[in-house]
């Protein structure tokens, strides 16, 4: 009996496996078109629930007495094409801050940074945004460019809106919303 059913199992796996050469199943495709159009693809990327951005530097009285300005911090949430940041690796630096000359209260704010996607590629932005100072509300367009892994060749935009954390006044933003276009990404890990 127990030879019967080795026999059989030998003969499933021999059907299962004919006609197909080893390296079938790893070897590169001929003609990398499916490749290249999924690089050129320009596809949605956006925020899954709330992103939080915390300050982990400041300026200090940068606004007047004791009203520090965000210097850099780091950023975590759950991105489509990223997955869930590394927040320890998604950091961001403020790299100006001027007043607004066509809105009174705002501030125009530019950044730069990055965010470390689930696997530890990397994706570049820069931003220049807007801050109003009184309601605590940003928002901004993200410009993609680069960065490592899947990401090297990236470009696109990602818009967020969101507004200062009312329990972390001085350290934290939520962001409420975040969607974009996003092209030329590699395939994952």
């Amino acid at each position: 009996m127990k030879i019967k059913t080795f026999i059989l199992i030998v003969c499933a796996f021999a059907l299962f496996f004919t006609g197909c050469e080893r390296d079938e199943f790893f070897a590169e495709p001929a003609d990398n078109s499916i490749l290249k159009s999924a690089m050129n693809k320009e596809l949605p990327i956006k925020l899954i629930g709330n992103g939080y951005v915390t300050v982990t530097e400041v300026w200090k009285d940068f606004l007047g007495p004791d009203m520090d300005f965000p210097a850099e911090g780091i950023s975590y949430g759950v991105m489509t094409h990223l997955g869930k940041l590394q927040a320890e690796k998604s950091i961001w630096y403020t790299t100006g801050v001027a007043p607004d000359p066509e809105n009174e209260g705002f501030l125009i704010w530019s950044q730069e940074g990055d965010w470390c996607a689930a696997d530890g590629d990397m994706l570049h932005w820069t931003i220049v945004g807007s801050l109003e100072i009184g309601a605590g509300k940003v928002s901004g367009r993200a410009e993609l460019d680069g960065g490592t892994g899947r990401f090297k060749n990236a470009t696109g935009y990602f818009d967020l809106n969101g507004h200062v954390d009312p329990e972390n006044p001085t350290t934290r933003f939520i962001v409420d919303s975040g969607v974009g276009m996003i092209s030329n990404v590699g395939s994952g890990k």
